[in-house]
């Protein structure tokens, strides 16, 4: 059934809401999170409410960043000015740290000190769609810059051993 809604929406995407202010991103954050729905229900494990909302948050600020970038090469009409773009992408920032900091503190406080990943993530995500050469994808931002995958596989590594306090790790 969520193959069936995404299939629906990307088809929407593709033809109406791509030209639609918002909804464009919308639609885009919705499919991800029917993504993950989706994955979860494969699985068979119980989907969190914070996970659907980081998800997302976080599409967003993927999908407002790739528009940003599209700002350097027009293709077809714009939707967005460079002033819209920045604040949403701002608010969204805020946001996916306030949430996951939320999440931290609620359901797995021990997590709280991986909130300093995030933030380092997305100011240096930032970083690049600001200072990023015109030629530069977005989207490859996060395998080629060595900061980001060395933050994310130390975030990685810090959850792995603050959630099953492998016992290698000596406490």
């Amino acid at each position: 059934m969520y193959t069936l809604l995404q299939e629906d929406l990307c088809n929407r995407l593709s033809t109406f809401l791509k030209r639609i202010v918002l909804l464009d991103v919308l639609a885009i954050s919705l499919g991800f999170v029917l993504r993950a729905v989706a994955g979860a229900a494969a699985i068979q494990v119980e989907i969190t409410w914070w996970l659907v909302l980081l998800t997302f948050l976080l599409a967003s600020f993927l999908a407002f960043s790739k528009r940003r970038h599209q700002l350097a090469f027009p293709n077809g009409p714009l939707l967005y000015t460079p002033g819209q773009l920045d604040g949403l992408i701002g608010v969204i920032s805020l946001a996916i740290v306030l949430t996951y900091t939320l999440y931290t503190i609620y359901v797995h406080s021990v997590l709280l000190f991986t909130v300093l990943f995030v933030l380092y993530g997305l100011s240096r995500y930032r970083y690049h769609i600001y200072k990023m050469p015109v030629s530069e994808n977005p989207s490859d931002i996060l395998l080629s810059d060595r900061s980001l995958l060395l933050n994310t596989g130390l975030w990685l590594l810090s959850v792995v051993i603050l959630l099953y306090r492998l016992p290698w790790y000596s406490w």
